[in-house]
């Protein structure tokens, strides 16, 4: 009787050493989890910050072109009035 009563009680032990093992595991997980979420919002961040970014490039680099077209038919028209005197 003393023989089943260690088994049960070992038992009893390696359970509750398993539970506690699943659950610090599950506390990891669920910090990792929080990790990665925010992670994933500064990732977003960053895109939208580059996304923004890109548009105003974009605008700028159409102005600059509009300015070199403006530019070019000045020289243009210069080239053509020293030609012409």
């Amino acid at each position: 009787m003393d023989e089943l009563a260690s088994m049960v009680a070992a038992a009893v032990e390696e359970q509750d050493a398993a539970m506690g093992q699943i659950a610090r595991d599950a506390e990891s997980v669920s910090e990792t989890t929080g990790t990665v979420s925010r992670r994933l919002e500064e990732l977003r961040g960053a895109a939208e910050r580059t996304g923004t970014a890109a548009e105003l490039v974009r605008g700028d680099a159409g102005r600059v072109a509009l300015e070199a077209d403006k530019l070019e038919k000045q020289v243009v028209e210069f080239v053509g009035g020293v030609a012409a005197a």
